[in-house]
């Protein structure tokens, strides 16, 4: 798979760097703008190819939905992948267990302005490593906005999710990249219940406990 200077020949018509698959005498175009696919239409005209689309798909496909899961910088889950997930959690949940949410927010425009964006971003990486290490087997941690990574809580009622995010943000220890001093990144925690809303309506209630936190002295 190589890169193209491609103007995407779907619906988008955006001018980017396709990717490029070369099957055999097959040219195939993947458009990272609207993910759309296109062909080399003269090689599909032609009756007497015999061309395995199923093998030429699959591989892009999978590595198209890897790379759309996962947040480039921190390697935590991508904000489609959370939502993705917490509807499907919510839609399948029995009456038997709980689902929350949390979310830990933190000072991001102050970390870049203080450190500068190259070791700005190894404070970043390494809060996620942190958060990561810290969070339960099964659970699902994924960066929702630039400071603000989510939590997908199974099994957990919303004192139960509290306790267990609270412990999770007393954990995380950061150091100044270079000198190792600790340093404050501001980290503010909070959690919602999400039996019986949808995924957005419980984004939404965990951040206005998030707001009302943050002003809570």
């Amino acid at each position: 798979m190589s890169l193209l200077r491609h103007t995407c020949p779907l619906s988008c018509g955006a001018v980017t760097d396709a990717r490029v698959v070369e099957a055999g005498e097959l040219i195939v175009f993947i458009c990272p703008e609207c993910l759309g696919v296109a062909f080399d239409a003269a090689i599909l005209a032609d009756p007497r190819r015999n061309i395995d689309l199923t093998r030429i798909f699959r591989p892009i496909v999978e590595n198209i939905r890897r790379e759309n899961a996962i947040d480039p910088l921190t390697q935590t889950k991508s904000r489609a992948f959370f939502f993705h997930r917490l509807a499907a959690e919510i839609a399948t949940a029995s009456h038997r267990f709980f689902i929350s949410i949390a979310a830990f927010a933190f000072d991001i425009e102050g970390i870049y302005i203080r450190f500068g964006a190259q070791r700005g971003d190894i404070v970043v990486k390494n809060l996620a490593a942190s958060l990561l290490s810290a969070i339960r087997t099964g659970d699902d941690l994924a960066r929702i906005d630039p400071g603000i990574f989510g939590l997908i809580l199974r099994n957990s009622d919303t004192e139960s999710a509290a306790e267990i995010s609270d412990r999770i943000a007393k954990s995380v220890c950061l150091v100044t990249p270079g000198n190792g001093k600790p340093i404050d990144i501001g980290l503010t925690v909070a959690v919602a219940g999400a039996d019986g809303k949808s995924a957005d309506a419980a984004w939404r209630d965990v951040i206005e406990v998030l707001r009302a936190n943050r002003l809570t002295p």
